[in-house]
């Protein structure tokens, strides 16, 4: 319970006891079985996308291509099972599309020492052609088996999306962080110069940290697949600032060096807890947009706050 209490993504696991309890109340059915379940599964493809760009911004960089590299994956994914792939080669295949992706962004960020934002950003740019070029519009279907596996599966009464897409990624990422390299990407992103003046390769974690990423969005990009049911060239674009707004609202500091991906995880259910709330309110479709960007900057601005004043509070005690 200290270690919770001391924990900095305990904000965002405010933040979402309150939307749960918001959405409880006021929209019709949330706990639901149907309803919960549906929101489980559309909750899980953020949050693996918010488990990788963690990662990225402990190391001191950014990811701003995982919305379009979604659609990418999400393109292949669908085209290929239309062609004849069994879903399982699909997904292999499709998975080291976005590890391909991730090592280049690495290679410009971590060797060329190109900014990540720039990096990044072209690369979305790139994503959203490619996805196009794949899939000019949406259609397709992925296999029955995978789709029902994705939205009706249970081991143990808890969703098969949930323990497959964010649970075996978490436990990859704890086992991770005792590693050597756990130690290197939190070493890099609070002080890159010293931390390569310690002996520590930057470039080698900077490239892995990337990765990363891209394979934790292929993973989202399979996840999300099994949500819509077929292939859309433009239904992942909004994944991208949702994904840093939930690493922000999970405690992790952009200056790099702080974070843990369990803040991710919680900042994007608040971040999807959100958007139901202003769902369930039935507000106009004109404001729908502007109340989910106020609920999700005011949790941003909450956060960063937060931290500000718990940093201040250690300097002074020091």
């Amino acid at each position: 319970m200290k270690k919770i209490s001391k924990a900095k993504w305990l904000p965002s696991l405010i933040l979402v006891i309150v939307f749960l309890i918001w959405n409880g109340i006021f929209t019709k059915g949330f706990f639901g079985a149907f309803s919960f379940r549906y929101f489980l599964n559309i909750f899980v493809p953020l949050a693996c996308i918010a488990i990788g760009v963690t990662v990225t911004v402990i190391c001191g960089g950014i990811d701003l291509s995982t919305g379009a590299l979604v659609c990418v994956v999400n393109c292949t994914f669908v085209v290929l099972q239309e062609h004849g792939m069994n879903f399982v080669g699909a997904m292999i295949l499709s998975l080291l599309i976005s590890v391909a992706v991730g090592a280049v962004n690495g290679f410009f960020v971590a060797v060329v020492r190109i900014n990540p934002l720039l990096v990044t950003y072209a690369m979305q740019t790139v994503c959203t052609g490619l996805a196009l070029y794949i899939l000019p519009i949406a259609g397709g279907k992925t296999d029955e088996r995978f789709t029902n596996w994705y939205s009706s599966g249970t081991i143990l009464g808890i969703p098969v999306s949930v323990i497959f897409f964010i649970v075996v990624p978490l436990i990859i990422w704890y086992v991770i962080k005792k590693t050597p390299m756990g130690y290197w990407l939190y070493a890099t992103g609070k002080d890159e110069k010293k931390a390569f003046e310690s002996g520590i390769n930057t470039v080698v974690v900077q490239f892995f940290a990337y990765i990363f990423s891209g394979l934790m969005t292929g993973w989202a990009a399979v996840a999300f697949s099994g949500s819509i049911i077929g292939g859309d060239p433009n239904a992942g674009s909004s994944f991208t600032m949702n994904a840093v707004a939930a690493t922000v609202v999970g405690g992790t500091a952009l200056a790099g060096g702080e974070g843990d991906p369990i803040g991710g995880v919680l900042g994007a259910m608040f971040v999807e807890l959100a958007i139901y709330a202003v769902l369930g309110a039935q507000v106009s479709t004109y404001v729908e947009e502007l109340c989910n960007g106020l609920i999700v900057l005011l949790g941003v601005v909450g956060m960063m706050a937060y931290s500000l004043v718990k940093n201040r509070k250690r300097s002074v005690e020091m």
